[in-house]
């Protein structure tokens, strides 16, 4: 569990470091289990940069309409749990991802507070 939990806030990370890191937001646009690949230390990368673009400078996301969510695609890094500390990881992650996936984009947490949410879950230590 930790080590999928390790690649979920790695994934978390990228995206919100393309987001914010530069004047000019990238987004992928395109982001599925196999746009990433893990190193031989299991750090999870980005790829396929192909159908990403670039915002205008000081271009808010929002009014653009891109969305800032965590894919509920992420929930396929995790295995069944095994005993209490990890069930609850696995529900707070569980309840992140729907929580990102809200229809409503104001309910949504944005990437960077998701990021930090996966690294709190990570952390837990009951």
């Amino acid at each position: 569990m930790e080590s999928r939990l390790r690649i979920a806030y790695d994934i978390a990370n990228v995206i919100a470091y393309l987001h914010i890191a530069f004047p000019r937001s990238i987004i992928h646009t395109d982001i599925k289990p196999s746009s990433f690949f893990l190193d031989q230390d299991c750090a999870a990368k980005l790829s396929d940069f192909s159908l990403s673009i670039t915002l205008p400078e000081g271009e808010c996301m929002w009014r653009m309409k891109f969305v800032e969510l965590l894919d509920t695609w992420l929930l396929r890094l995790l295995s069944q749990p095994r005993g209490i500390h990890e069930e609850l990881q696995f529900q707070a992650i569980f309840d992140l991802a729907m929580r990102c996936s809200m229809k409503d984009m104001d309910e949504r947490p944005t990437i960077v507070n998701a990021a930090k949410e996966v690294r709190r879950i990570q952390k837990f230590v009951p």
